[in-house]
């Protein structure tokens, strides 16, 4: 009895379907990286072909292109274009876990691939940093499958390797903690565990909390070169030797910030998360040493900041009432669930200083400072008496603003400096109004989150980590501000 063609059939229009999916990428891998190899003329025709002859030759014209490609170049095009469909990178990342030789010859591009599927599905709290195991199995379960045995012990190792990264402060320690290296050993120890949907899943959390870490590291050297190479400004510094970075030994202090204002576009290109992070540090090193061996110069009156001027807040400042912010239900629930009892409308005591105001005083000294043209800014402002650090996401929500992500950053901004404001006041007798401050700060802690669920909807993950840590440190201040007060 013949076997019936509906089966073949189908097997061959998913196989169509799937090199579809695939072909937008491989071309554009020819074309950026001049390949030899030329596009395939029948994927390029919008009609399948069902005939033996055009399947073999599509079959063989994709193996060509899996034998010519890296990884480096697969991530250069996926981060840099919008080829990387959801649909498209499973594709792609289950025709290599189908390869024979997948845990040798394609591991660099199914681990990469991973991490790029997970980012695209991982929860809100992943952008915090807060990604469980059961998080990773789940959003990987349409690539992977469910993972039906339990994971290997040794994966408990990745867990106590990103505890230790956790704890670093800045790409020095990342290149020479040894984490790395000890994760690439222990990842390549059990290399015969690799293609168990629950040991990739956890080498996927693995990857994306270590290239998460990263970025985290690489904001804080970038800002600390910014702020560095500002205080050599002052100094009347011209020039730098950053010759051991791959710069100039002369270069300007405006052109070791334009390298740090570009890293995304160096990033993009051929290089490893090594080699940048090498960079980076060099040039940090170069500019600590010359800030070491340059006299500060006499300091102009006014400027208390490098990065600011920084201001009293002017009590005659006019009281223009804000706009109302539309806070939905969930973020309203959210902050009363923070608080633990519901909060009235109106607090006993109203906080030392109304909203609108420092919002107001905010943005009157970063105009001054000028630093509208500036892409890395930190700065530092005046609440009352207390000091506010500003990141450059924060700032740039103050002197470039216009959107929702904007607001949301300056009223975390403001809530931060107004509760920062009273725990320094704190210090030297009672705060009356500590109550409703907090009830403030959580609130908008809350507002944050729901910024983040949003930006994380939205596939904006530059968005959701700026305002992940600045929940992050408005979080921090609460916490001192829940501490009982010393005698």
């Amino acid at each position: 009895m013949n076997e019936s063609p509906k089966p073949r059939l189908n097997e061959i229009a998913a196989e169509w379907r799937e090199a579809r999916r695939i072909y937008p990428i491989y071309a554009a891998l020819i074309s950026r990286f001049d390949l030899p190899l030329t596009p395939c003329r029948i994927l390029d025709s919008p009609v399948d072909r069902a005939d033996q002859e055009s399947t073999e030759y599509v079959r063989k014209w994709l193996q060509g292109v899996d034998d010519s490609i890296e990884a480096s170049q697969l991530r250069q095009v996926l981060q840099s274009t919008k080829l990387g469909t959801e649909a498209s990178m499973r594709s792609l990342a289950q025709r290599y876990l189908g390869k024979a030789d997948a845990a040798d010859g394609y591991r660099d591009r199914i681990e990469f691939l991973l991490a790029q599927y997970f980012s695209l599905n991982a929860p809100v709290t992943a952008a915090r940093g807060v990604v469980k195991h059961d998080d990773a199995s789940h959003a990987l379960e349409p690539v992977l499958g469910p993972a039906k045995s339990a994971p290997p012990a040794w994966l408990k190792e990745l867990d106590e390797l990103l505890a230790r990264l956790e704890k670093f402060r800045s790409l020095r320690d990342f290149l020479t903690g040894g984490t790395l290296e000890q994760g690439r050993v222990l990842k390549s120890r059990y290399s015969n565990e690799f293609l168990q949907p629950s040991v990739l899943s956890a080498i996927t959390r693995y990857n994306f909390l270590v290239r998460l870490n990263f970025i985290r590291l690489l904001h804080h050297d970038l800002e600390r070169i910014q702020k560095v190479t500002k205080d050599l400004q002052q100094r009347g510094v011209k020039e730098i030797d950053c010759s051991a970075a791959g710069l100039s030994k002369s270069a300007s202090p405006e052109e070791v910030l334009r390298f740090a204002a570009n890293w995304k576009a160096i990033f993009r290109k051929d290089y490893s998360e090594r080699q940048v992070s090498t960079a980076v540090v060099k040039i940090l090193d170069a500019c600590e040493q010359k800030l070491r061996v340059t006299p500060e110069l006499a300091p102009a009156p006014a400027a208390l900041e490098p990065a600011a001027v920084a201001v009293k807040m002017a009590p005659a400042i006019p009281k223009i009432p804000p706009p109302t912010p539309q806070v939905s239900p969930a973020v309203i629930q959210a902050a009363e669930s923070e608080l633990k009892r519901p909060q009235p409308a109106e607090p006993a005591e109203k906080p030392h200083f109304a909203m609108h105001e420092v919002q107001e005083s905010i943005a009157a000294q970063l105009a001054a400072a000028n630093l509208q043209n500036s892409h890395l800014a930190t700065a530092t402002v005046l609440v009352g008496e207390c000091k506010v650090l500003l990141s450059s996401w924060e700032v740039a929500s103050f002197t470039k603003g216009g959107n929702e992500l904007a607001d949301t950053l300056q009223q975390a901004v403001v809530a931060r400096g107004i509760v920062s404001e009273v725990v320094e006041r704190r210090k030297a007798g009672p705060a009356p109004d500590l109550k409703a401050v907090v009830a403030l700060g959580r609130a908008e802690a809350a507002r944050l989150q729901e910024g983040i669920a949003q930006a994380r909807d939205a596939r904006n993950i530059d968005a959701a980590v700026n305002l992940a840590a600045t929940q992050k440190r408005l979080l921090q201040i609460l916490e001192e501000a829940a501490k009982p007060q010393e005698n």
